[in-house]
């Protein structure tokens, strides 16, 4: 199990964070959790997690042996179950910061 991503969702115009942590990184520095479960082949399942006391969107992610995606894919189907995530729905903003 790991978080999603190394930051918090980001502006809608920013291909990518130009800081996380106050440490300036590229275009893949968000993806440190990711990146090498695909190069690895392992099978991965991002779910929601509570939202940030500040309602931003947070997940994480949870990472099985190869050749384990049922698994992968009961835990996610129990999780849901537990947690309903279906009508959570963060407001959005376009890139004029006004609300969708």
């Amino acid at each position: 199990m790991t978080p999603s991503s190394a930051a918090t969702p980001w502006p809608v115009g920013e291909a990518y964070p130009a800081l996380i942590d106050g440490r300036k990184v590229g275009p893949r520095g968000h993806a440190v959790y990711s990146g090498w479960v695909n190069v690895a082949g392992h099978p991965g399942i991002n779910l929601p997690a509570k939202p940030a006391a500040d309602g931003i969107p947070i997940g994480f992610q949870l990472i099985a042996d190869m050749r384990s995606e049922r698994l992968l894919l009961d835990l996610a189907r129990r999780y849901e179950a537990a947690r309903p995530w279906g009508d959570r729905w963060p407001k959005m903003a376009s890139s004029d910061a006004t609300a969708i």
